[in-house]
């Protein structure tokens, strides 16, 4: 499989301003800076990072749960990248699931093998601190 975006930018890094071009509608157009700016709907590419790594993860805990026969009512996970200007230094994973009928044992050992397989997570070479919580 293959995705592909393009990303263009004009103007210098601190004024300039970024938007993608992509098949995608949700992703057609969107604008990206540098940083946050008021009264202009922006993201950050370390914002996308973990968007990606969130939604990855929580598709593979989902195939993992769902191959071992648990119906998921729900799974929120929110990450969180710690940067600085020139590398991603860390990111935290927070998971909390609602699953009828899953113990806290199994669960845990499910989050453990769905981080050795998120192909986003695999991507990386910084940290990752998982918290998991079943509701």
């Amino acid at each position: 499989m293959k995705v592909s975006i393009k990303a263009i930018w004009r103007d210098d890094l601190k004024q300039g301003k970024g938007n993608y071009v992509s098949d995608n509608q949700l992703l057609n157009q969107m604008n990206y800076s540098f940083s946050k700016q008021k009264d202009y709907a922006v993201t950050l590419p370390e914002e996308m990072i973990a968007a990606a790594y969130s939604a990855c993860f929580n598709m593979t805990l989902t195939l993992l749960l769902t191959q071992a026969s648990y119906k998921i009512e729900e799974l929120e996970t929110n990450c969180e990248i710690t940067y600085n200007n020139e590398v991603i230094v860390q990111a935290d994973l927070e998971i909390m699931a609602v699953i009828s009928g899953l113990d806290n044992t199994i669960f845990q050992q499910v989050v453990a093998q769905a981080k050795q397989m998120c192909p986003i997570g695999n991507s990386f070479n910084f940290p990752t601190i998982y918290r998991a919580l079943l509701k």
